[in-house]
């Protein structure tokens, strides 16, 4: 190697392996089976044109690159594990490092980011290094002192403030706040990459934008991350908090923190779990050229050419892809078959054949642009992240869900309540699984949030945090669509942390009064509920309980197959097919005769000819496959029903079930059409609006999303009320095209005439032609739903009271023993090792840094008449039970405080305080998020007044 040669090497040691640039890009972009979906982070379609581009790009120059390679000195090296080399050299060294650290850390005091450097004049100094500093707003050249006491030189370093950017002979180091900075910046803006940050930098020093500064920083800023996840373990050794599943355990200070003395309740713990594919990242893969040049196969997925590089992400968040991949379908497969084969006959789950998004997904690949193809995580009801893990080329498939499932059974035992989009299937699913035993066992409930209520029976509940999160976490695409895994995952799990360790615990407080006050106003609604039952002469709420179960019947015939479909129908269809078989198999076989041959002026053209000879024998030989497998069907039915004598259009049998299949159809399309309609009724009188028309009740609802929800929230719900009537429209037109093939046509029905019913009752669609009238049931009233509507919103409340009245004591008694245990350990471990007390000091400080904001927020709540409960501080239940048996009508009981409390209501006030920590659906929206919702109302109306 030439001198310029080996400095060119000695400087690509310190660029990390994904600096922004993508070297090598994909061309098959069709390796998968599925469509790929548009995330809401988007650049999908980019990807696809970049990756289409560029494989024009080097098919033009393929031969010239191939000349090339062949005439040029050929270059031995490997640089692939250029990343594991490096890391391994600063492994050897990151005890040492992160020692230094602490001792850096202690010595800047409670105040370590005014960068003034810290004197050793009586230490002995082992040797002096020149460096290369990067600091916040300036670059310069620093002599450093290495001490003899250091460990080594990386050591030294660290203890100067600087972390360095190569483990051999670094001669470019970044300082602890400039790295500091990025992190805690990147956790409040996840949109922040390191090459914007870089940039930035380079504004600051007034220096070029430079890609080898780039490389520098994301080396630096991983060997810091790494120290400070060792300087964490360190801490939590010395606390007793390093055992496995610790911060799983005691991720929420609500959920985790159970008190003595607590009563029971149904579901110990609420969480939600959902998949989002934003966090897309693109795989590099090997270029054609080059496995062209290494004879392989061009055709075939190409290797991955991303650098060898087995870290793995900070912290326990993360399932491992061997943990999820034990619920793959072929893992699966054999139980769910044995299941199936077991349940025959047995109880039918109308709700989860209506659900495509695990059953179909079973197969489900993505597009092979793509390694991860998004996250799946789980958070507990106040928004603490759990679990997470990635969606590997893949869609959202059952093993996800089922991987979670187990990992938090075994974390947190009994009582369990899981929200999930598709919880209905999941249930089934889970039943059938190795996992259905120990899930009854220990009473895990699978739950459906509130979003997804209108395509499940209306069951579901309110868990809907993961929506929340994706809407903030979608920000983080962007700086994870092209790096490398490791850096992906661990933006992620940066990104986590910060939610968990500062996010929701300022706003923790905040969410549990919120709450407990929107209930006391729920509450307040119960003497009205009792005039209304008094007018409705009938002062026993028993009977809105039974209408609640008739609606949910109601619901699951609607759902069902009607009962009319019999043996006798199927062969009725399958005769008709055989028929219109037949018929085409005779067209196929005259159109050619020897009249037709001889007259063909096509015979001129041989070759015209020869192509029509083929098309017709290729109609003949699939005619007659198509008459010999109905024919084959239909001998089977015959068998079944023995019939003995072939059905003919002129017998009566014939005629009766005709008359079935045509009422079938029409019966089934009703079905649809009830279902969209009278969902859409339910989703409207739960605001309130059904009274108004349907285009007055768009404009309320949209008026109240824009004032009450956030911007994100408000846009997916319009998306969903528009998606809605998009599919009524769908429904009305198939119901129409049915009513018309009945013996006596029905007449059709228009979309003003759907779109104005605004009760069950007004709908005459139901009265006219149903199996099943609802509009004779009590629970379809106008009057008696409303009441209904009351009724279960005041015992949902109630529920929400009780449970508020336990988590707010634990929030408590968990800060009062924060605070007590952190102060004692700091002083034990201080006799010791005062750089880890110190550790200890910060960590408390972390941990406690609002709780007086938390305490005025809960003396503020005690100050409402409505507030049941108490701010005493309680003591930590010593022995979880991992496993019981639940009384779900006990738990019930237990869950609705006594009826006959009466709230007098009081004007509210929020203090200045609490208005400075806002929760995500606080945020403003700016003009051009108004606007953008404005022209979705305007969209909404074309919708329900298109004709």
């Amino acid at each position: 190697m030439t001198q310029r040669e080996r400095q060119e090497a000695q400087r690509l040691l310190d660029i990390a392996d994904d600096d922004g640039v993508l070297y090598e890009d994909v061309e098959d972009l069709l390796d998968g089976t599925a469509p790929v979906d548009i995330s809401h982070a988007g650049g999908e379609v980019h990807d696809i044109l970049e990756a289409g581009l560029l494989a024009e790009v080097r098919q033009l120059h393929g031969e010239a690159a191939r000349y090339r390679r062949a005439n040029r000195t050929p270059d031995v090296r490997l640089r692939r594990d250029r990343v594991q080399v490096r890391t391994q050299l600063f492994n050897e060294h990151l005890n040492g490092m992160t020692l230094a650290y602490r001792v850096w850390s202690y010595n800047q005091g409670d105040e370590p980011w005014d960068g003034l450097p810290v004197e050793y004049e009586d230490e002995p100094v082992s040797k002096r290094i020149n460096m290369r500093v990067v600091d916040v707003f300036s670059t310069s050249m620093k002599e450093l002192d290495i001490l003899q006491r250091d460990p080594s030189t990386l050591a030294g370093i660290v203890r100067n403030d600087i972390i360095p950017c190569s483990p051999a002979k670094p001669k470019v180091g970044v300082t602890i706040r400039a790295l500091e900075l990025f992190r805690t910046m990147k956790g409040r803006s996840p949109s922040l990459s390191k090459t914007s940050f870089t940039k930035a930098l380079c504004d600051l020093h007034k220096l070029p934008d430079s890609s080898t500064l780039l490389g520098q920083f994301t080396i630096a800023y991983d060997v810091y991350v790494e120290i400070l996840e060792r300087n964490r373990a360190t801490v939590l050794a010395a606390l007793k908090r390093d055992t496995p599943s610790w911060r799983l355990k005691n991720c929420c200070p609500v959920c985790t923190y159970k008190l003595e003395g607590e009563p029971k309740m149904r579901f110990e713990m609420l969480f939600t779990m959902d998949g989002n594919n934003s966090l897309k990242r693109v795989l590099r893969r090997a270029a054609v050229a080059d496995l062209s040049e290494d004879g392989g196969d061009t055709s075939a997925p190409r290797p991955s050419s991303e650098r060898l590089d087995d870290r793995q992400p900070p912290g326990d968040y993360y399932l491992s892809r061997e943990t999820v991949d034990k619920w793959s379908r072929d893992a699966l497969d054999p139980f769910l078959r044995e299941a199936e084969a077991a349940a025959e006959g047995g109880t039918d789950n109308p709700c989860a054949g209506n659900w495509k998004s695990i059953s179909d997904d079973l197969a489900t690949k993505m597009w092979g642009i793509y390694d991860e193809t998004g996250v799946f995580l789980a958070l507990c009801r106040h928004g603490f992240v759990l679990l997470i893990c990635d969606m590997v080329r893949s869609g959202e498939l059952s093993k996800y869900p089922l991987a979670m499932v187990e990992a938090l059974l075994n974390a947190f035992g009994a009582g369990l309540g899981g929200g999930y989009d598709v919880g209905c299937k999941l249930e089934e699913l889970l039943a059938k699984s190795p996992l259905g035993s120990r899930a009854r066992e220990l009473s895990y409930t699978s739950l459906i949030g509130i979003f997804h209520g209108r395509g499940h029976s209306r069951k579901c509940q309110p868990l809907e945090e993961a929506e929340e999160f994706f809407s903030r976490s979608n920000a983080l695409a962007g700086s994870t669509r092209y790096s490398s895994r490791f850096h992906r995952q661990q933006d992620i799990v940066l990104y986590l942390q910060h939610i968990d360790r500062v996010e929701r615990a300022a706003g923790l407080s905040k969410l549990l009064c919120s709450r407990y006050k929107e209930a006391i106003k729920v509450r307040r609604m119960i003497p009205e509920l009792k005039r209304l039952m008094k007018k409705l002469n009938n002062a026993d709420t028993s009977v809105l309980d039974e209408c609640l179960r008739e609606e949910a019947e109601w619901l699951e015939t609607r759902s069902k197959e009607p009962l009319v479909e019999t043996l006798e129908m199927e062969y009725y269809q399958r005769l008709v097919n055989l028929n219109a078989a037949e018929e085409t198999l005779k067209k196929a076989w005259e159109t050619t005769t020897p009249q037709q041959h001889a007259s063909n002026p096509a015979l001129n053209n041989l070759a015209a000819e020869s192509k029509r000879v083929a098309d017709q024998e290729r109609a003949r030989r699939a005619a007659l496959e198509l008459q010999l497998k109905h024919t084959e069907a239909v001998l089977n039915l015959e068998k079944k029903l023995g019939i003995v004598e072939r059905w003919k259009s002129t017998d009566p049998e014939w005629e009766a079930a005709q008359m079935l299949v045509a009422k079938r159809r029409y019966q089934r399309c009703v079905d649809e059409l009830e279902l969209a309609v009278v969902a859409r009724i339910f989703e409207l009188g739960a605001m309130n609006r059904a009274h108004i028309g349907a285009v007055a009740a768009v404009f309320a609802v949209l008026t109240v999303l824009m004032v009450c929800s956030g911007y994100k929230l408000r846009v997916h719900m319009a998306k969903a009320i528009q998606a809605r009537s998009m599919a009524i429209r769908a429904c009305l037109e198939r119901y129409n095209a049915a009513a018309n093939t009945l013996p006596i046509p029905r007449d059709p029905l228009s979309w003003d005439q759907v779109v104005e019913y605004s009760f069950i009752g007004d709908f005459e669609l139901l009265r006219e032609t149903n199996r099943v009238d609802p509009g004779e049931n009590l629970w379809a009233n106008p009057s008696v739903r409303y009441v209904m509507d009351m009724y279960f919103k005041i015992k949902r409340g109630g529920e929400e009271i009780f449970r508020l009245d336990l988590e707010i004591p634990r929030h408590i008694t968990w800060m009062k023993d924060e605070e007590e245990t952190l102060a004692d350990m700091e002083a034990e471990v201080a006799e010791t090792d005062e750089f880890t007390a110190f550790q200890i000091h910060l960590y408390a400080e972390e941990r406690t840094r609002f709780n007086s904001l938390h305490r005025k927020r809960y003396r503020q709540l005690a100050l409402d008449p409505g507030f049941t409960g108490s701010l005493k501080p309680g003591t930590r239940r010593k022995d979880e039970v991992q496993s019981m048996d639940v009384d779900f009508e006990a738990a019930d009981t237990l869950d609705e405080p006594p009826a006959e409390r009466v709230i007098i209501p009081e004007e509210e006030t929020e203090s200045e305080e609490d208005s400075d920590w806002e929760d995500y659906d606080g945020e403003a929206a700016s003009e051009e998020e108004e606007e953008e919702v404005s022209e979705m109302m305007e969209r909404l109306v074309v919708v329900s007044l298109d004709k």
